[in-house]
């Protein structure tokens, strides 16, 4: 370029920063120069953070088959906000986490919104009852008592009558593992919500490993948020043992999608939507898991990377890296 720099040594030297790695100081005025985009969205702002809560779907009335919806939320939650300190309306960011999260007061939410606030968005982690609700009925009460518009007390309503959240645009969705297979249905719920991002999203995580069809649109089920507005990331290795996909993960990433690139596990289009399976090269440990973004296992490379107390993600999916499947990359989208 007219700076004396070719574009392959300004690629090479943004993949460094994108991978934790480090270049040169004029090596990084060079590359400011030429790509100043590329680091605008890594830039984070001061946070605030608040709680307020909402009433969740009580999985204690399970057995009552005749119950209305409504009545079925009845639990009281919390939900974990932040927001950029500086005054003002932001675009809203409903987080949802995984199974067990709740027992550890929900701090892998926190630490999600937290980041997220740092990017600009009104961002708040809305808990819920995880406990044995990995099913049909129960994603759907869930998704329910957290979004339907139709019902006065949700989730959603709480979300956006906070301050500074600014929900006249939508809202946008991330989630992990069973927060994701209830994002995938909120639209059913709620019109507001625009757009998903869903982690550890597959076949993997649902019982028999038979997506429901109301997580599928057309013309496999009825889900009604669009593919172009759904991004699925997973791990590599959702069998622990073999390091690899299961044989439904990929048929059924084809299905929630509609992207299909053949044998490819990479399928994320020019519109951002699509899918993308983390290989087991990309994370620090070796080991792509279903929780391969929440921490880097260091004792034992090879097990889950799940925990109740994360602190700092994997490199790879917290800011400033800008990876296929990081945060800035797929909340940059959202947007």
């Amino acid at each position: 370029g007219s700076c004396g720099i070719s574009n392959e040594m300004i690629l090479e030297n943004i993949e460094k920063i994108s991978n934790g790695g480090f270049i040169e100081s004029d090596d990084i005025i060079l590359v400011m120069l030429s790509h100043p985009h590329r680091f605008r969205t890594t830039e984070t702002s001061p946070i605030k953070t608040f709680q307020t809560t909402y009433k969740g779907y009580n999985d204690s009335t399970s057995w009552r088959t005749k119950m209305a919806m409504a009545e079925r939320c009845t639990d009281t939650q919390k939900v974990y906000g932040a927001q950029p300190a500086a005054p003002g309306n932001y675009p809203v960011l409903i987080y949802l986490h995984g199974t067990y999260a709740d027992w550890g007061s929900n701090k892998e939410g926190r630490e999600f919104v937290e980041r997220a606030a740092g990017m600009g968005y009104t961002a708040m982690a809305l808990t819920y009852d995880s406990n044995a609700s990995l099913n049909e009925a129960g994603l759907q009460r869930h998704a329910y008592c957290l979004f339907d518009q139709n019902h006065a007390k949700d989730g959603l309503s709480t979300v956006c009558a906070i301050a500074g959240a600014d929900c006249s645009k939508g809202v946008v969705l991330a989630g992990f593992s069973q927060g994701a297979a209830i994002s995938a249905i909120a639209k059913n719920y709620n019109n507001k919500v625009k757009a998903v991002w869903a982690i550890g999203l597959s076949a993997y995580i649902y019982p028999r490993y038979k997506v429901p069809t109301d997580a599928l649109p057309a013309p496999y089920g009825t889900r009604v948020l669009p593919n172009d507005k759904l991004s699925i990331n997973m791990g590599q290795a959702s069998v622990l043992g073999k390091k690899t996909l299961l044989a439904e993960d990929l048929p059924s990433l084809k299905q929630l999608t509609g992207a299909n690139c053949g044998a490819s596990l990479q399928c994320i289009q020019s519109n951002g939507s699509g899918y993308y399976v983390v290989a087991n090269n990309e994370v620090v440990d070796g080991t792509a898991d279903h929780a391969y973004w929440m921490q880097v296992n260091k004792v034992n490379k090879g097990a889950l990377s799940f925990t109740l107390s994360p602190k700092e993600f994997e490199p790879g999916f917290q800011p400033p890296s800008m990876t296929k499947w990081s945060m800035l990359t797929n909340l940059n989208w959202l947007k």
